[in-house]
């Protein structure tokens, strides 16, 4: 179960990178940018850095959540294959 545990943990700071670059997008202030960069450090998934232009340094916040977006699928993906196979039991009540 330690897999499935660690995918799950993944899954979650991944989603919680997802929300601070929809922030990001909505309204690029210094704050929410540093919201960005502390959560994917925390993660640990920093790399792909995102590109921006400031300073002479470029940022592409859309690019970052589309990474994101990707890597989310990924490891629900593989959640659900860890998780093993599932039957569905149903019942019908006749009349």
């Amino acid at each position: 179960m330690a897999i499935v545990d660690n995918l799950t943990t993944a899954y979650t700071n991944y989603s919680l990178i997802l929300v601070a670059l929809t922030q990001v997008i909505a309204n690029p202030s210094q704050a929410n940018i540093e919201a960005v960069v502390l959560a994917a450090t925390n993660a640990g998934v920093v790399t792909p850095k995102p590109t921006y232009s400031v300073d002479g340094k470029n940022y592409d916040w859309v690019g970052y959540q589309k990474f994101i977006i990707d890597s989310m699928d990924t490891l629900r993906q593989r959640i659900q294959d860890e998780g093993g196979p599932f039957q569905l039991v149903t019942r019908g009540i006749g009349g």
